[in-house]
């Protein structure tokens, strides 16, 4: 009985995977058909008020500022982690956690208003501009990532059997490496949780509405402003209609087929990892 419960939700959540992606395909479609799939994700050109819709600008935006707020949160969040885990006494582990655990849920809208009182008048003051730009948004979005790093580092290298530990310093090995050692061994989890930082970075707008000064332009230089894919649905959704809205909904397929292909590959690479 309970096996057939389990199969069930199981099966839940296949039918909702399906019915989001279904949803956004239909709503999509008209955008694929009258735009065309290659003018949509390879043209700079975006005027909503003449019907030209091209993405590749924000698309290059989108992934540009998540894999660098994941590259810097991941190296500052790693050798936190590994603090946590093989350094710092319970009490304080214990502490961090439980930081660390409330900067995990405070609202993205609440780091956009910390970085619009903070970091941006900071960024203004020293480099004559308005403050909002790529660096502005790289570093509020590397802060709000960070802590969901921690957690799920510290967590899956907790997870690791410590017998690998004990056992490369009883070989003569140092400290350094055997922490390496079970970093490796941690692999598939840290890749997961590479995996939930880098979706939340995709798919983040609000904090990113606020700082990063919207232009529709990749930046040539990390003050200038831009926009990302999600940051437009959130910009546009509200007054756009007919091959505008579609063209929004296609934004956000190919947001969703953006982070369906990173899982995919991830899990590649987990697989390859255990078979090795």
């Amino acid at each position: 009985m309970s096996k057939n419960i389990f199969l069930g939700l199981a099966l839940a959540l296949l039918l909702v995977l399906g019915s989001i992606c279904l949803f956004l395909f239909i709503g999509a479609f008209d955008a694929f058909k009258n735009i065309g799939v290659f003018e949509f994700l390879f043209s700079k050109d975006y005027y909503p008020s003449q019907e030209i819709f091209g993405v590749f600008s924000m698309l290059v935006n989108t992934l540009l500022i998540s894999f660098l707020s994941l590259l810097l949160a991941s190296i500052i969040g790693g050798f936190c982690s590994i603090y946590m885990v093989f350094f710092a006494k319970a009490k304080i582990k214990s502490i961090f956690t439980f930081i660390l655990s409330i900067l995990s849920m405070i609202p993205s809208v609440l780091y956009g208003f910390f970085a619009l009182v903070v970091i941006v008048p900071f960024i203004a003051s020293i480099s004559n501009t308005s403050g909002k730009g790529f660096l502005s948004a790289l570093i509020i979005l590397s802060i709000m990532i960070l802590p969901t790093i921690i957690l799920l580092f510290s967590s899956y290298l907790d997870a690791v059997n410590k017998d690998y530990f004990k056992a490369s310093l009883a070989l003569g090995l140092s400290r350094q490496k055997s922490i390496i050692i079970m970093l490796r061994a941690g692999f598939s989890g840290i890749l997961t949780a590479l995996v939930l930082a880098l979706a939340r970075a995709l798919g983040e707008a609000m904090a990113v509405v606020m700082v990063a000064g919207n232009q529709v332009q990749i930046p040539s230089t990390i003050l200038e402003g831009f926009r990302t894919l999600s940051a437009n649905i959130v910009l546009e959704m509200g007054y756009a209609a007919n091959l505008h809205k579609s063209a929004l909904i296609a934004s956000g397929f190919v947001l969703f087929m953006m982070i369906l292909l990173i899982n995919v590959f991830i899990t590649f690479l987990k697989d390859k990892n255990v078979k090795n």
